[in-house]
């Protein structure tokens, strides 16, 4: 059952006790607190201060065609900005406001 389903904010807090005490190399990026989800990402990935957490996939694509050796940072994408930590809907980051955020009531 969801008793033992740890909170959002718990996660959050988790992740970031753990970015903490590693290296310093990684940071807490992107989150979907709807999914209680949290991405931990090395600092790599965060350019002139934006993160790049997303994939571009035709990029991807293009380059595992080629033959060529390629790396991560080749086809990286910018995190949208309501998926970065912090800058989404209060209270549910990471959702995406184009979509249709639909919430069930308690059952009695």
């Amino acid at each position: 059952g969801m008793k033992n389903v740890p909170w959002h904010q718990e996660v959050l807090n988790f992740t970031q006790q753990i970015c903490d005490n590693v290296s310093g190399e990684y940071e807490v990026a992107s989150e979907h607190a709807h999914s209680c989800a949290v991405l931990m990402a090395h600092k790599k990935f965060k350019r002139g201060g934006e993160w790049y957490t997303h994939i571009d996939f035709n990029k991807f694509l293009e380059l595992a065609k080629s033959g060529k050796e390629f790396g991560s940072e080749d086809y990286m994408a910018k995190t949208p900005e309501w998926a970065v930590i912090g800058k989404g809907i209060p209270g549910d980051g990471g959702f995406d406001p184009a979509e249709t955020h639909f919430r069930r009531g308690k059952r009695a």
